[in-house]
């Protein structure tokens, strides 16, 4: 019998994957996507339609905008949770994001890049107001290079992750999370050579979206000031098990999670 470590060792990853490929049946998922999709139907995404501009009803109206055809990138926090409920891609590799990683800066450098290898394509990231701020000198990078990238920025002056951890783990003793020191990011965006937009009301929402998206002369900064208080469900807390994955706020008070965020 042939010892695969040696076979790996002279054939290399590469050749011994090609020979695995024909071996491998492809399932038949049929039952699980008609499950998914019934699933879809009994539990609807919503959100409160009042109340102020919703950072859901901005990605909702994003993906009505773009109809799926954008590479979207995301950065970290409670954005990141609604951009993949609400916006949708019809491609591969046209939803890019570090997942549960934690990286805060990923979102906008990761869509300079995207622009960069699809120069024809429309390309938005996806941003909170704490992550953007890690890496925003990469203006410099997209106005220099003219990159018609756009950056929806989901401005709720918060680290919103955290302050909804904070609030519903530890009792609202909310400690550095509030971004009370946020410069004008419209301002920013101009003061580097970009277009700056912003979204104070749902009514506004479509248009600017779609004036953004129509920008090609260079980079474009949206900035949607919405509710400063805002949760994202559902939500499984640390250490807990999808058994135990809250779809709601709940009503009582929450023990301490256990383990990693």
């Amino acid at each position: 019998m042939a010892d695969p470590l040696h076979e790996f060792r002279t054939r290399g990853a590469g050749q011994l994957i090609e020979d695995l490929v024909p071996q491998v049946e492809m399932a038949d998922t049929a039952e699980w996507l008609a499950q998914i999709v019934r699933w879809r139907k009994q539990f609807p995404l919503k959100y409160p339609k009042q109340g102020g501009l919703r950072a859901q009803h901005v990605l909702d109206r994003l993906n009505a905008v773009t109809k799926g055809d954008a590479i979207l990138t995301t950065d970290v926090g409670q954005h990141q949770m609604w951009a993949a409920q609400f916006c949708l891609t019809r491609s591969n590799r046209a939803w890019l994001s570090s997942g549960g990683a934690g990286t805060m800066g990923f979102g906008f450098p990761a869509a300079i890049g995207a622009q960069f290898a699809q120069p024809h394509k429309k390309v938005w990231a996806i941003v909170g107001d704490g992550g953007f701020q890690m890496t925003c000198s990469e203006l410099a990078t997209a106005c220099v290079n003219k990159l018609p990238v756009k950056c929806l920025i989901i401005n709720n002056n918060y680290l919103g992750m955290i302050r909804q951890w904070q609030e519903m783990f530890y009792d609202n003793r909310l400690s550095g999370a509030d971004l009370e020191g946020n410069p004008d990011f419209v301002k920013l965006a101009q003061a580097y050579g970009a277009k700056g937009l912003r979204i104070r009301r749902p009514a506004d929402v479509d248009r600017i979206l779609r004036e953004a998206q129509a920008w090609d002369k260079g980079p474009c900064v949206v900035v949607a000031e919405v509710v400063k208080e805002d949760n994202v469900f559902p939500m499984i807390p640390a250490g807990a098990s999808l058994s135990e994955m809250l779809i709601e706020k709940p009503k009582h008070r929450l023990e301490k999670p256990s383990g990693s965020t």
